[in-house]
């Protein structure tokens, strides 16, 4: 019933969900609980657009999750990203070719994560093509990923480092369409996370 709802939410304190402080720790949300023990663990996300003002960003969302309580305030990680899936589903059109990878890759201060890529190119492509592009692209995620923080790999992201060299260097291999990292999930975290 609401009211028993009500009475239960009023049993609980309200923490502040911050983005980690290379995102300049801005707020995410708020959420109950009972105890700041039961707030470490959860999972926020936020559009790209609203953390960072880039409009050009709106179809892109960060996932985030609480590692640590201070207070009323709850800081999290680095957990995630996705591109929405209308955003891809407009890129993938008739008379081209998809071509997805996915990879596990390390960074440098011990985060392991899954990326997830797109590239669209022309349909007429050759398979043997198709295979040197897909492992192209596998090796400058891995060289970008492994030398990078997990701060440097999201900076890489918001300002498109990956997606410009991949376009850039890829095109002169075959001509490029489109390119996006549409995913990445966090797979291990080292077991004290550094920012």
């Amino acid at each position: 019933m609401p009211v028993a709802r009500g009475k239960k939410l009023k049993s609980k304190a309200w923490f502040t969900l911050l983005a980690p402080e290379y995102l300049g720790s801005k707020p995410l949300g708020i959420t109950p609980a009972s105890d700041a023990k039961y707030v470490i663990g959860r999972v926020v996300e936020s559009s790209v657009m609203n953390l960072t003002d880039d409009y050009n960003k709106y179809y892109m969302k960060f996932k985030f999750r609480v590692d640590k309580v201070d207070g009323q305030n709850a800081h999290t990680v680095f957990y995630g990203m996705e591109c929405l899936q209308d955003y891809i589903s407009r890129l993938v059109r008739r008379r081209t070719k998809r071509i997805d990878t996915i990879q596990d890759v390390k960074t440098k201060d011990g985060v392991t994560l899954r990326v997830k890529t797109i590239m669209i190119t022309n349909k007429t492509i050759k398979s043997s093509v198709v295979k040197v592009l897909r492992n192209f692209v596998k090796k400058v995620v891995e060289e970008e990923v492994s030398k990078a923080t997990i701060s440097q790999v999201v900076e890489k992201i918001l300002k498109d480092v990956i997606k410009r060299r991949i376009l850039e260097e890829g095109s002169k291999i075959y001509p490029i369409r489109h390119f996006e990292i549409r995913r990445i999930d966090v797979l291990s975290l080292p077991t004290k996370h550094a920012e």
